[in-house]
């Protein structure tokens, strides 16, 4: 009788799974970064194709209009101000994101600005930038002026309301936008902007209409050092009532107010529970009525009480002294809404046109000041 031979079936060892794991671990890494590299280049070439876009766009606006537009925003019709003619349908916006790439324009020139991820066309990572008449390219330590032509001053912009027919009370930022409350006397209307576009601001009517972003950007007012520079443009009509920007709920929940009077510009910061403040009522520097007015105001918390608040007025620098009621240390950590044109916890509602409000995160120095008056005026 034939008996055949044992046979012993050979599985592999552990060393040899080991071994196949990490490889495939390794190929599994490769690809990942491989296809992210791929996605990244994809991101960039379509940034810089949009710059490229949307910078013919602004120069055949130019060539209709003899000055580049205020506003570049993504999602947005570039069109002439009357709506007659359309230079880019859909404007596009960074691919990551979908918000808008930083613009500036004036009546002389634009900038475009973005970052890129990786090397594309020779232009390496970082900040690149498209200038009036050039094409993209890196945006080198020379170019701080035009870094900051967009105005938000290293990326310390943290809150822009446009207040016009194409973008609302959308914040241009990207994260606190604002709805327009209307009441049932008389309806808040776009008005006749500064540079006379149709359409180009709010008229607020005084009785029952304001904008509201809900509780947003405490830690811009919030601290013992904290630092805010708040400025729009104003046309009012000289009447008593006129809180233009407010965080206030509640006697006892109360943060800040920008008013104007008759008779002085004010500046209300309260204190944890409501009965202390510091408070800057400036006579001098007072904003004509019945004419558009730019006003800057800024608020450093960690100067003393002299310094703590500054005004620009139309360019003009006043430095008031701020009065102290109580014991003041820092802006109430409260729940009250942002609002523009109105403090409605105390039924003040301003009869005022107002457009291209702005919130910074920082203090804006003097020179900032003017280049944000030069770059935003009529």
């Amino acid at each position: 009788m034939f008996i055949s031979p044992k046979t012993t079936k050979q599985g592999f060892t552990l060393i040899e799974l080991l071994v196949v794991i990490v490889i495939i671990g390794i190929l599994a890494t490769m690809a990942t970064i491989a296809m992210r590299g791929t996605r990244a280049n994809a991101r960039d070439a379509k940034r810089i194709s949009d710059l490229k876009q949307i910078a013919n766009a602004v120069e055949l606006y130019y060539a209709d209009n003899n000055s580049y537009p205020n506003f570049v925003t993504a999602g947005n019709t570039l069109a002439s101000l009357d709506g007659t003619k359309v230079y880019m349908k859909k404007v596009p916006g960074d691919p990551s994101t979908s918000t808008s790439y930083a613009y500036y324009g004036s009546t002389s020139r634009f900038t475009l600005r973005t970052t890129i991820e990786k090397s594309v066309d020779n232009i390496p990572i970082g900040p690149v930038i498209v200038t009036s008449g050039g094409g993209v390219r890196q945006a080198l330590n020379t170019d701080n002026s035009y870094m900051n032509a967009d105005l938000t001053f290293g990326s310390t912009l943290v809150g822009h309301w446009a207040l016009d027919s194409n973008t609302g009370s959308r914040d241009l930022t990207g994260s606190n936008n604002g709805s327009l409350v209307v009441g049932a006397t008389v309806n808040t209307v776009t008005s006749t902007g500064r540079f006379n576009e149709t359409d180009g601001s709010y008229s607020f009517d005084g009785v029952d209409d304001y904008v509201t972003m809900g509780d947003v950007l405490d830690s811009v007012f919030i601290g013992t050092d904290a630092k805010t520079t708040i400025s729009f443009w104003v046309y009012h009509d000289g009447s008593s009532s006129n809180d233009l920007i407010s965080k206030y709920s509640s006697s006892s929940n109360r943060q800040v107010r920008v008013l104007i009077r008759p008779s002085y510009v004010g500046f209300y910061a309260y204190h944890l529970g409501g009965s202390d403040f510091i408070y800057n009522n400036s006579s001098s520097g007072t904003v004509p009525a019945n004419q558009w007015n730019h006003v800057v105001l800024v608020y450093d918390n960690s100067q003393a009480l002299s310094g703590k608040v500054v005004w620009y007025l139309n360019n003009v620098k006043y430095s008031p002294t701020a009065t102290m009621t109580g014991t003041f240390t820092q802006v109430s950590d409260g729940t009250a809404a942002l609002q523009i044109g109105a403090m409605t916890a105390s039924s003040i509602y301003t009869k005022s046109i107002m457009s291209d409000v702005r919130i910074y995160n920082r203090v804006l120095l003097q020179s900032e000041a003017s280049q944000l008056y030069n770059a935003t005026r009529p």
